[in-house]
């Protein structure tokens, strides 16, 4: 029989935590700070805001102008007279 390292009637000991140690001690550290993830944040919904800003103005000068009616209707006379 094999000699374990420890006996059966106590377990290995386990390391020791400092519970008196704060909170924000004994979480993982990132590499940016709070505030540092919050402004990341916050410039990803400027971005966000400007791309949907642009959208809707591209959208509202195609359907007033009828430039997406003309671009198909040229390409599709294209087309037409391609085939015939």
């Amino acid at each position: 029989m094999s000699k374990l390292p420890y006996s059966l009637s106590s377990p290995p000991s386990t390391p020791k935590h400092n519970l008196d140690a704060p909170a924000w001690s004994l979480r993982p550290r990132s590499s940016k700070s709070r505030s540092e993830r919050g402004q990341s944040t916050a410039e990803y919904a400027l971005v966000l805001l400007g791309a949907g800003t642009i959208a809707m103005m591209v959208v509202a000068w195609a359907s007033s102008s009828n430039q997406v009616g003309r671009l198909f209707d040229a390409v599709f006379e294209s087309l037409i007279g391609l085939v015939t």
